[in-house]
């Protein structure tokens, strides 16, 4: 909807005074003041009714006309310039039937104002027209960024939701494991795991996390880890000098990693599964020695998938994974602190 309230109380007295003037409907010497002033308010009116009679007709008929907008445009100005011609024909006509001696009308005096009320009545069509079609184009825009917003959302939501479902499939198969084989490190699994749970519930629904809470949370989610495989498994954490409060990074996007790497490998006291975290100015590398259970399958499934897609829909940045003969190493984007 168009706001034209400010237009119109400046530019219908404007053309309402000036029009007659253009076109010598008025001669302003021969009149009293008085005079003037009534001439200029009949003047108005006339421009008032012409000015809100076009306005309702484009409002009326822009949407029952053709998509084209040419034809558009050329229906509208004939109709608002049919309408403007009948009303300024009138009115003028009434005028000059009334205060011309022996009721005379000037019959071409009238022909120039309504010729002239008409090509004003063009231009202004045309502008109301390029006003409407601008103010279209931006809401459209706006509709298309807040369509593409929800979209991305409930696609991110989708993503999050996996989490929970991933996470608690794989935490409670090493307890079924543990169970059978050691009843005292399955009791110390479930504390630990109510721990870590406890980060997952709390930030899953995050777009972001600072490295500092991811760090502390892949620890403690690898001292779980660590109930079932022992010193099978072993981490190292290197990431130099960089302030971890000021860099994010997506909610248990290392765990999701680390998860991944302990699932598809194999290994034993003797060759543990080595996992290195470190990183350099841009990204953070997650790097584990490469032993597939299958020589010719890695897979990555719902982990590394899920990761690379709210990776590219939380910020658009790619997620690039290297397969090499002995190790796997994925790279995630930093992210910086709002």
């Amino acid at each position: 909807m168009i706001n034209d309230k400010h237009i119109k109380a400046f530019l219908i007295p404007i053309l309402g005074i000036t029009i007659p003037l253009i076109s010598g409907f008025y001669h302003y010497g021969n009149i009293s003041a008085a005079e003037i002033i009534v001439a200029n308010c009949y003047a108005i009116l006339i421009s008032f009714c012409v000015w809100q009679g076009g306005a309702w007709i484009i409002g009326r008929y822009r949407f029952l006309l053709s998509y084209n907008v040419l034809i558009k445009i050329v229906t509208l100005c004939f109709l608002t310039v049919l309408y403007g011609a009948l009303v300024a024909t009138l009115l003028s006509g009434i005028w000059l039937f009334f205060t011309e001696a022996h009721h005379h009308i000037d019959w071409s005096l009238l022909m120039r104002n309504t010729v002239a009320v008409c090509v004003a009545v063009v231009v202004f069509t045309l502008v109301y027209e390029l006003m409407f079609l601008a103010n279209e184009k931006e809401n459209e825009q706006v509709r298309y960024q807040q369509l593409d917003h929800a979209l991305t959302k409930a696609q991110l939501q989708v993503l999050k939701s996996e989490l929970d479902p991933h996470f608690m499939y794989n935490a409670l198969n090493s307890l079924s494991w543990l169970i059978q084989k050691d009843s005292q490190r399955a009791e110390d699994f479930i504390t630990k795991l109510s721990e870590v749970y406890r980060y997952i519930l709390l930030n899953k629904n995050k777009d972001h996390v600072t490295l500092a809470e991811e760090v502390d949370f892949i620890k403690r989610y690898f001292a779980l880890l660590q109930v079932r495989y022992e010193s099978k498994i072993k981490l190292t954490i290197d990431l130099g000098r960089h302030n971890l409060d000021a860099i994010t990074i997506l909610p248990c996007a290392l765990q999701l990693l680390v998860e991944n790497a302990i699932k598809h490998n194999a290994f034993s006291a003797t060759e543990p599964l080595t996992i290195k975290i470190t990183s350099n100015n841009d990204y953070i590398y997650v790097i584990n020695k490469r032993k597939p259970f299958k020589p010719s399958l890695y897979s990555t499934k719902v982990g590394l998938s899920n990761l690379r897609e709210r990776y590219q829909l939380v910020c658009n940045k790619p997620v690039t994974v290297e397969l090499h003969n002995d190790y796997f190493m994925v790279s995630l984007p930093m992210l910086k602190s709002a």
